[in-house]
């Protein structure tokens, strides 16, 4: 009972502690997802066609080996949440880990608007019921990645105790560790339920 009390608490003083950098963070990655989609939608007829021609085979879903599919659904996932942590290792990532999740927004806003361009309404049902879930989740993790990250660059002590440089470092590095096992759960969840909810009800 005091674990419940506590958690919501310790959430709340996080979010008041780095309202600022919540919002900017959160910001760029809504900027990547509508530019995503933008730039799908405005694709010349000729990509147009080779995109619908490669999404055409997305009944390949149901023979998907899910373990391999995890392997490299985790590997993307934490392939960008390692960069926007090495951002944290140096004052120039402070610029740099919210366009990287910009880009990764980028790229998941391209893939729901190839979705709904391929499907129609169905698509967009697809889209939400199979993808936003687990977006959403991996979303939430990323910005809570990147203000770590631009904390760490803005505030580590880059002089003086050693001491606290380490116990500072040490810090973000376990936080890090946690959200990288989040984002775990993400892959399971994009690997071994979001497809076949997709195939069910794109009937594929």
């Amino acid at each position: 009972m005091h674990l419940r009390r506590t958690l919501p608490g310790l959430f709340g003083a996080y979010v008041r502690n780095n309202r600022v950098l919540l919002t900017v963070c959160t910001v760029f990655m809504i900027i990547g997802i509508c530019a995503g989609s933008l730039y799908c939608i405005f694709l010349s007829d000729a990509q147009s066609g080779e995109l619908l021609q490669s999404l055409g085979n997305f009944g390949a879903l149901k023979s998907a080996q899910g373990g391999a599919v995890f392997l490299s659904s985790l590997i993307n996932m934490l392939q960008v949440a390692f960069f926007i942590w090495l951002c944290g290792c140096t004052k120039l990532g402070v610029p740099v880990a919210p366009l990287i999740l910009a880009l990764k927004g980028f790229a998941s806003g391209f893939s729901i608007a190839a979705l709904v361009m391929l499907y129609a309404g169905t698509g967009l049902l697809a889209a939400a019921a199979g993808l936003l879930p687990q977006m959403l989740l991996m979303f939430g993790l990323m910005v809570m990645l990147c203000v770590a990250a631009i904390n760490q660059a803005l505030y580590a002590p880059r002089n003086g105790d050693k001491a606290e440089k380490r116990r500072r470092f040490v810090s973000y590095c376990v936080f890090c560790s946690l959200l990288f096992g989040c984002l775990v759960v993400c892959a399971l969840i994009e690997s071994y339920i979001s497809p076949y909810l997709m195939v069910w009800i794109l009937g594929l």
